[in-house]
């Protein structure tokens, strides 16, 4: 018995040594970072029932330094003040635009609101994730100059909670996954809070 317990811990070490040399890429990787020039950008957020972090992520987004953008904010048939709230925004910057149809997920949504944006490079994110810094537009359009789509990683906020934790873990490992797939030139995903992509 003990000589079957040795065998599997061998091999599920291995398996976890496998597993993070093929995906280890992603940790030594150094992006080619050019000054791109400023092109427009359509921040697009869909958000549904997310009146209590809409003052929050709106300060973050409208102080972002970079100089040619809207925002593209789509209500999802949201039951809370989260369309009233949205409209104190509303302005030359800022578009508001309610979903078609109220279906499961947000993609019809995401949809509406890629229709409403004025400029090809589309950057989504959502009203729950508040960028790294005012630079964070600037850094994803920068990173689009070798490619039509950029994908970013999207931490959760630090919890100590078991919980949050373990979503944190999840984050981190399905990040290491779908980025180092993406190294290998095999693209399977990126996160909806912090993708670029030209709409073209």
């Amino acid at each position: 018995m003990t000589l079957i317990i040795s065998y599997l811990a061998i091999f599920f070490i291995l398996i976890q040594w496998v597993y993070w040399l093929l995906f280890q890429r992603v940790f030594f990787f150094n992006s080619k970072v050019e000054a791109a020039p400023n092109t427009g950008i359509s921040v697009i957020v869909s958000i549904k029932n997310g009146e209590s972090l809409i003052k929050e992520f709106m300060e973050s987004l409208m102080n972002q330094s970079y100089l040619f953008y809207e925002v593209v904010l789509i209500d999802d048939f949201s039951s809370d003040n989260t369309l009233e709230y949205l409209q104190q925004y509303a302005g030359s910057q800022v578009k508001i635009v309610s979903a078609s149809m109220d279906l499961p997920g947000k993609k019809l949504a995401l949809t509406d609101g890629i229709k409403a944006a004025q400029y090809d490079w589309l950057l989504f994110t959502d009203v729950d994730c508040i960028p790294s810094s005012r630079n964070w537009i600037q850094s994803m359009v920068d990173h689009s100059t070798q490619s039509d789509v950029v994908l970013g990683y999207g931490p959760l906020r630090n919890s100590k909670r078991l919980i949050s934790l373990f979503s944190s873990y999840e984050t981190i490992v399905t990040a290491v996954q779908y980025l180092n797939y993406a190294l290998y030139k095999l693209p399977y995903m990126g996160v909806g809070r912090n993708m670029l992509v030209d709409k073209n």
